[in-house]
């Protein structure tokens, strides 16, 4: 059997590659399950191994651990995409869901809540905040709310940036001021003087 392991490593070939990269995910979480016993017993062990290997960045230190611990899927390690960012800061159960089904209902359009059945790799760090919320992926509701705020939140900008004139008016002795409105302490000093007149 070992043999048979051996000499696929040997040859170019798809299943070569998909061993090799499942014997260096059996690796990871085998290393990450060790730093763990060794951090237990050596509260300096991350500064020897920095020390030691300076090559290994203390990010990734610090995510063997949680794999150790199990807080962290191994498989979110060695993928930066945005979707699997947004998984590492949820509980590990919504992880490990996320990553058995690989794919995210993604709502494409708040108003009628038109959804696909997106892969998590594929999502834009804008996609992936919109189905991962802080506490976990959100629901197709949940994403059309999203969306709609964020509609919302863009036409009000647009409308702040829209404001042609001055960014207030005077009524009286009362300074009115418009949405976005920023007043310097020379214009308070001007306005000032204008109501004293």
């Amino acid at each position: 059997m070992k043999t048979e392991a051996i000499a696929l490593q040997r040859t170019d070939s798809v299943e070569s590659f998909i061993a090799l990269v499942s014997s260096s995910v059996k690796d990871l979480v085998e290393s990450a399950s060790m730093l763990v016993r060794l951090r237990a017993n050596d509260e300096d062990v991350m500064s020897k191994i920095t020390e030691a290997a300076p090559a290994i960045p203390l990010s990734l230190l610090a995510n063997l651990i949680r794999v150790g611990e199990g807080s962290l899927h191994p498989n979110i390690v060695l993928n930066g995409c945005p979707a699997y960012r947004r998984l590492a800061a949820l509980p590990f159960s919504s992880q490990e869901a996320a990553m058995k089904s690989g794919r995210v209902l993604l709502v494409i359009d708040g108003q009628t809540g038109e959804a696909l059945n997106t892969p998590l790799v594929e999502l834009t760090p804008s996609q992936a905040a919109q189905v991962f919320s802080p506490t976990g992926p959100r629901s197709k509701d949940e994403q059309q709310g999203f969306l709609r705020r964020k509609q919302i939140s863009a036409a009000q900008s647009a409308q702040i940036a829209g404001i042609t004139g001055a960014p207030y008016s005077i009524r009286g002795k009362a300074v009115f001021c418009n949405a976005g409105c920023v007043l310097t302490q020379q214009d308070l000093i001007r306005l000032l003087g204008e109501m004293a007149k």
